[in-house]
């Protein structure tokens, strides 16, 4: 769980075990472990609030991407570009021929 806070946790059955188990509502048992330490709490852009995670210290908020770093996806941004440039080319092709079937024929 990110946040601390009360959870809750709902259980439903097969409407297939009916003749089986019958319609009424059965107790159930949730057993727990938690394991392990609690990490980092994530960077927020502001104060954390009533998300505060006690005894942990905040990370720092998250820097901007250095010209190399934002580099490196480079190829994806040209892909994105082209895919965008086809889409919208392909939406022009279509209209011209829907506007050229529906003007009237030359006498």
């Amino acid at each position: 769980m990110r946040c601390p806070g009360w959870y809750y946790v709902k259980v439903t059955a097969s409407p297939n075990l009916t003749p089986t188990w019958g319609n009424k509502p059965l107790k159930l048992s949730l057993r727990l472990t938690v394991e392990d330490t609690p990490g980092n709490q994530p960077a927020y852009a502001g104060d954390p609030g009533i998300f505060q995670l006690p005894h942990t210290k905040p990370t720092p908020t998250p820097k901007k991407p250095t010209a190399a770093e934002d580099g490196a996806s480079g190829g994806m941004k040209t892909v994105a570009i082209g895919a965008f440039g086809t889409g919208l080319l392909l939406l022009a092709v279509a209209a011209t021929r829907v506007l050229r079937a529906r003007r009237p024929p030359r006498p």
